[in-house]
């Protein structure tokens, strides 16, 4: 008995797809003997394989449709994103992003049935092995713009274009002296015509006038990719030099031992000088599972809100009095409040923003993880209270906005 498993119109070994874009496989049922047919499906994460996950599925008719990631993307995305294995929130150059950002995957599909329906099935082993290569987020799919299975969509971009797609959406920067500024590039490429490893990041330098000043080219060759994929995570910071005004960074992906490059889009930092006092930089999670960042030095203003709790009758007497005096005081009200709340608000003002940077920060109200820098550069976790933006002004087609949010860390009151 067999199955034959169809991945739709794409080859599902060429590209990155998106773990929360739809992604199904159809298992056709080739043979018809055998009672109590299920399939079994198996994931496996190749770069930690302590995560693998096995189910069930029923046959439905002569096909079944089903989506073998979905556990993946609840049970291990999920959790990168968050950090619960404390792998996203460090902060640190050499942090492992392995897991959090693309992730190359092995899915098989093997069948459980018995050849009489009188006894117990049991599971005859796998006999179809695909590895898949998932980003931690999703692309906006326009139906009715796609040539192939929609479903199963795979942007051009990422594999097929001689410009590679990054998984940014805010590629044009503005940055102060010092600010990070975390860029995640696969370190392989799977395409059609071969395979693709990294191997050089380009940096060019521009002045004030938009001369290029100076070119670098960093050998990415001594990166370890994990089992062939893993996320270069490349931290750059631009300081307030003499001529310096803007630089370029972009990735180089060649082909085995051959001359044969691919270039990834362009990401551009333009020195962006703020008094330091006034600057807050927020980073959020956009769609494709990678940061974002924002300098903002409008106002900013801080709020305590408190809410007030029980207040409990009490008759006010000290029952561990010493003297007759101490038995009840001024000092031991009769009237206490129990159970108070404080929550911290934040309201912040961001500069004139481009279209870019408007469509970038839009992603924000549904990040799962989003934190401000203050002045200091001290990590304050937050929530946007917002559904909407509140446009605060409109400057030569810019635009500022009011953005409010809640600290992430509940505040705390002591009850005496």
């Amino acid at each position: 008995m067999a199955a034959e498993v169809d991945y739709g119109a794409i080859t599902p070994t060429n590209g990155i797809y998106g773990i929360y874009n739809d992604f199904y496989v159809r298992i056709t049922r080739t043979v018809s003997t055998g009672f109590k047919l299920k399939y079994r499906i198996k994931v496996t994460v190749i770069a930690d394989t302590s995560y693998t996950f096995e189910r069930d599925v029923t046959q439905i008719d002569e096909v079944s449709i089903v989506n073998p990631v979905q556990v993946l993307r609840d049970n291990f995305f999920r959790s990168q994103v968050i950090g619960l294995n404390g792998r996203v929130l460090d902060d640190s150059a050499t942090v492992d992003v392995a897991n959090f950002g693309c992730n190359r995957v092995t899915i098989e599909v093997g069948e459980v049935y018995a050849n009489t329906a009188d006894v117990a099935a049991t599971f005859r082993g796998y006999n179809t092995s695909t590895n898949v290569t998932f980003y931690n987020g999703y692309e906006n799919v326009n139906i009715s713009n796609t040539t192939t299975d929609y479903a199963n969509y795979l942007d051009l971009g990422w594999y097929s274009s001689s410009t590679i797609k990054l998984n940014h959406t805010i590629l044009n920067r503005k940055i102060g002296t010092d600010d990070e500024n975390k860029v995640f590039f696969p370190s392989v490429l799977e395409r059609s015509d071969g395979t693709y490893l990294l191997n050089a990041v380009h940096t060019d330098e521009y002045n004030a006038a938009g001369t290029l000043i100076n070119q670098d080219t960093e050998s990415a060759t001594a990166l370890n990719p994990i089992n062939g994929y893993q996320v270069f995570n490349f931290l750059k910071t631009i300081a307030a030099t003499t001529g310096l005004q803007r630089i370029e960074q972009y990735c180089r992906y060649r082909r085995g031992t051959e001359d044969v490059f691919l270039f990834t889009e362009k990401i551009a930092f333009t020195f962006f000088e703020c008094n330091k006092n006034e600057r807050y930089r927020l980073r959020w999670i956009n769609r494709y599972g990678t940061f974002e960042y924002l300098n903002c030095n409008g106002t900013f203003v801080k709020t305590n809100q408190i809410t007030k709790g029980k207040e409990i009758i009490t008759d006010g007497i000290d029952l561990t009095a010493s003297t007759f005096e101490d038995i009840k005081s001024v000092a031991r009200p009769e009237l206490r409040e129990y159970g108070a709340q404080k929550q911290v608000n934040f309201s912040l003002f961001t500069n004139y923003l481009t279209e870019e940077e408007q469509l970038g920060l839009s992603e924000l109200m549904e990040s799962p993880n989003t934190i401000f820098y203050d002045p200091d550069n001290n990590i304050v976790p937050v929530i946007s209270q917002d559904r909407t933006f509140k446009i605060a002004s409109i400057k030569d087609g810019l635009i500022q906005y009011e953005l409010r949010f809640k600290l992430a860390n509940q505040g705390k009151t002591v009850d005496r």
